[in-house]
């Protein structure tokens, strides 16, 4: 169970805070992602945007996709062969 956490930011003079690295490592938010917001009774609740997760048609066939970038070819040759030989 996580140790909450009680921190207190400042907003810009856009309106805009940011949300401190331990709160985005605790919740696994990447830039660009998306969060959703709360307000109810003056309070305001942050949490992670579920990730959509869904079969979509893609090139005729069905896949699951997770909503994130798909890895290039090279880049997952280099991640298959660098494990191969960790495990050598």
């Amino acid at each position: 169970m996580n140790t909450p956490l009680d921190l207190t930011v400042e907003l810009d003079k856009f309106g805009r805070i940011l949300i401190p690295k331990k709160i985005r490592e605790r919740l696994h938010l990447k830039a660009g992602e998306k969060v959703r917001l709360h307000l109810e009774n003056n309070s305001l609740t942050l949490e992670a945007a579920a990730r959509a997760t869904e079969w979509v048609e893609e090139d005729g066939l069905m896949v699951f996709s997770t909503g994130g970038k798909a890895l290039e070819g090279d880049l997952v040759n280099e991640m298959r062969e660098a494990r191969i030989r960790e495990l050598g």
